[in-house]
């Protein structure tokens, strides 16, 4: 996870592979991190604690949506990456940082 922040921070051609394959980590990790709270702990603990599990859901959703997020714009950078496309990516990450979707990073 670090190595993906440290990327961002510093994003440049040569780092994009390192994001990409962090990426590609962080999804797989959080994939069986995900189904193994939601399929297993969730059903059991919702009755007790229904608003806890409410918020639990709006987070995994939201770390789903920055790892797509990220993986679309890492997916097919551009040759010479152009400082908006870095920029853009960079941003998306930093204003992540300090949410659930922190978790990415």
């Amino acid at each position: 996870m670090v190595h993906l922040l440290a990327a961002l921070q510093q994003l440049g051609p040569a780092l994009i592979a390192e994001a990409q394959a962090a990426v590609r980590d962080i999804r797989r990790l959080s994939s069986i991190h995900f189904e193994k709270e939601e399929v297993v702990f969730y059903p059991s603990l919702r009755l007790a604690f229904p608003d806890l599990l409410t918020e639990m859901d709006h987070q995994h959703d939201e770390v789903r949506e920055v790892e797509q997020y990220v993986g679309d714009l890492l997916s097919d950078p551009p040759l010479t990456p152009e400082s908006r496309w870095l920029n853009d990516l960079r941003l998306f990450g930093a204003e992540r940082r300090t949410g659930p979707a922190s978790l990415l990073l």
